[in-house]
């Protein structure tokens, strides 16, 4: 971003009349430059905000991350000098041999102190830039060599970041993705105004930052292509044992994609595979011995002649999830012409021939699959989506009210009582087919709703005989004098069908002692499933209008899933 185009955004966010949110920034120099690409890349992220910005006490990092409570994000950024600003460049006569020896030592009690201090920050979300700047030129070694004392150095501020990192609040922000060297320190700025930062390195930290704060929504899928993009060479002509992906035949890059997908394989990411090609030899290049992509993760696999974008159809049925959702890789354009043609909301990749593009372009699905944390559920969803076929072939041979009672089923429902459970709002944030309304929070909203008079939040954990679901349903509103309102309620397209819906809302009338409820419905292009069942119970889907709870559950079919509520520690 350029800096002039930074200064514009910034400048009407500031101007806008929309909701106001609160950064805290926090960084041991002059902010200049960097708080306006902050606020410029805030803008971006969410439009329709008003931003205000805090800078911290000016000169004294640890000082400046005294944040306001009610900021909704704190942003730290670290660099040396704010260890010890003998590792600066503005201080004079610091650079005497032991004056750097002093300076582990001070650096140690400096990041002892700093750690203390982000302990302290209320903001429910913290994004710690570590330095980005190289160590000034103190050491007796050459630039090809590190010091003993430079080892020391990077080992306290490891220790450090590793120490933040276990805090609940905190994300680490990646310090490589920077400008070179030569861009990222201005001399002269630092000189004249304490700020080091070039503006091409400023406008990239404050993107960081942003991005680590505001998270986007990682991408549940990826469906891929076999041939020159699993493996190199084509399957059908040259035979399973013909393909290959090895340093000596110049197709590591296909071996470094498979180490990649199943990675995402091992955190939840679902790995489908649309080839055209016979099924039998695909499935014998799969099952080879020195396959780097576990066959467990893959499933399904559509190889046949029909058109990709059929593939591709069938597979998110069976995942049971939007296209927008989803990754699509193959090495042919016409391949993915034809797929984003049928999906235009599909992301598409087209797998590079220059390796340098390749493994760019493994970078880039990584960050698409992000996960700041893997939970039981991205664990369970592969198994139950495969359990799925059978469960379908049991309900096909029998009535719904008979499946329905073999399940065996049991549903937990837990009251968050602080809004602390990140399985809830990562649900929130991603379900769009049973939503009631596509409503989106960032951490301080999500923690600043639950803080309301009267404020609930549900989750709904489910299991029956075909196995665990773990968390797949959160609703949340508020309860005013006996009076339920809705204001939000999601459920997993694993769980569709299960009555998992109408086990929660008996659970909230039950649990609250509600007479009426409201449901806060809004179409979003999406959310089919939840409308049809809304209408099921003749709720009205008009904002405002209230049903009585005794003629909700008489309406209520049966729910035959045991219940079991958890942390019921709710007082109206």
């Amino acid at each position: 971003m350029k800096l002039r185009d930074a200064v514009v955004l910034a400048r009407n966010s500031e101007a806008r009349a929309g909701p106001s949110k609160v950064l805290h920034m926090a960084c041991g120099f002059s902010p200049l430059h960097l708080s306006t690409f902050v606020l410029a890349y805030a803008s971006q992220r969410f439009p329709d905000h008003k931003w205000d910005i805090q800078v911290g006490q000016y000169g004294d990092l640890i000082e400046a991350c005294v944040a306001d409570s009610d900021a909704d994000v704190a942003l730290v950024v670290i660099e040396y000098a704010d260890l010890d600003p003998r590792l600066g460049l503005r201080r004079q006569s610091g650079w005497k041999r032991a004056a750097i020896e002093d300076t582990v030592p001070t650096a140690a009690s400096r990041l002892d102190r700093l750690y203390q201090q982000i302990k302290t920050i209320k903001s429910p979300r913290i994004a710690v830039m570590p330095p980005t700047l190289s160590l000034p030129p103190v050491f007796s070694t050459g630039n090809s060599q590190l010091s003993p004392l430079e080892i020391s150095l990077h080992d306290k501020l490891t220790s450090f970041l590793s120490k933040i990192s276990l805090l609940p609040n905190v994300v680490i922000c990646n310090p490589d993705r920077t400008a070179p060297e030569t861009a990222r320190r201005d001399v002269g700025m630092e000189f004249a105004a304490d700020f080091p930062y070039g503006v091409e390195h400023a406008s990239n930290v404050a993107e960081s930052l942003i991005e680590a704060a505001f998270p986007q929504q990682p991408l549940k899928g990826v469906i891929t292509d076999l041939d020159d993009t699993l493996w190199r060479g084509l399957v059908g002509e040259v035979g399973p044992e013909g393909v290959h992906w090895f340093l000596d035949g110049n197709s590591q890059i296909h071996a470094l994609y498979q180490q990649l997908l199943n990675s995402l394989g091992e955190q939840g990411v679902l790995i489908g595979v649309a080839s055209k090609n016979e099924i039998d030899v695909v499935s014998k290049g799969l099952a080879r011995s020195d396959m780097l992509l576990d066959q467990k993760f893959v499933y399904p696999i559509e190889a046949h002649w029909q058109a990709k974008s059929s593939s591709v159809a069938r597979i998110l049925e069976v995942w049971n999830i939007l296209p927008d959702s989803v990754a699509y890789i193959d090495d042919n354009p016409m391949e993915l012409e034809e797929v984003r043609a049928r999906f235009p909301n599909i992301k598409t990749f087209l797998f590079p021939r220059n390796t340098a593009d390749a493994y760019a372009m493994l970078r880039d699905i990584r960050n698409l699959t992000h996960k700041e944390s893997v939970s039981a559920e991205d664990l369970l969803r592969l198994e139950s989506i495969r359990s799925a076929g059978t469960m379908a072939e049991e309900e096909r041979t029998t009535s719904p009210e008979d499946f329905l009672k073999g399940l065996g089923s049991k549903i937990s429902i837990i009251l968050d009582a602080n809004g602390d459970d990140k399985r809830a709002l990562e649900l929130v944030n991603k379900t769009n087919q049973f939503n009631i309304n596509g409503d989106r929070f960032d951490v301080a909203d999500w923690k600043r709703r639950q803080a309301d008079d009267g404020a609930f939040t549900l989750i709904a954990e489910y299991t029956d005989k075909f196995g665990p679901l773990g968390k797949i349903g959160v609703m949340f509103g508020r309860i005013e004098r006996r009076s339920c309102m809705i204001d939000g309620w999601v459920l997993s397209c694993r769980a569709f069908s299960r009555r998992v819906e109408h086990a929660m809302l008996k659970s909230a009338i039950d649990m609250f002692g509600a007479q009426n409820v409201r449901v806060n419905f809004r179409e979003t292009g999406k959310n089919k499933p939840s409308r049809d069942f809304i209408l099921s119970l003749d709720l009205p889907l008009i904002d405002g209008e209230f049903v009585d709870c005794s003629e909700l559950l008489a309406a209520m079919p049966q729910i035959y899933s045991s219940i079991e509520t958890k942390n019921n520690a709710y007082t109206p």
